[in-house]
């Protein structure tokens, strides 16, 4: 993995995504009903957001340095959320976790958490149980 280095914050990023997101035009996406009723942090998202929060978090903890948000926005809901990596450890010398700050918007109201995930064999981040 390579060397996450601290990095500046841009929370003005955020906000210009989240208002450019308003202006988007174009076809509704439509996708399969969840087979499970959601459960947790993302309970008040569509199936859409929560396709997009959580291909958001897998790319933000594979892909962005500690410190390095990364926004999406639901232009058909009008949800959005960022994630932020905060910092990467190893447990033992198998597995990559990061520690993340997740902020989610739904209607207007924000939701925040602060979790850690670990990457597994087959390269997917998976949350680490709460204690």
């Amino acid at each position: 993995m390579k060397n996450l280095a601290l990095r500046p914050v841009r929370p003005g990023l955020f906000w210009f995504v989240l208002l450019l997101g308003g202006c988007a035009a174009g076809e509704e996406t439509r996708t399969a009903p969840s087979p499970a009723p959601p459960a947790g942090f993302y309970v008040a998202l569509d199936q859409t957001d929560r396709v997009l929060a959580r291909d958001n978090l897998q790319t933000a903890l594979e892909t962005r340095l500690s410190g390095v948000s990364m926004p999406w926005v639901n232009p058909a809901s009008g949800n959005a959320g960022v994630v932020t990596p905060v910092r990467t450890f190893r447990v033992g010398n198998k597995y990559y976790c990061r520690e993340f700050r997740e902020q989610v918007i739904v209607g207007g109201e924000p939701s925040e958490r602060r979790r850690t995930a670990c990457r597994n064999e087959a390269g997917k981040w998976r949350l680490r149980a709460e204690r």
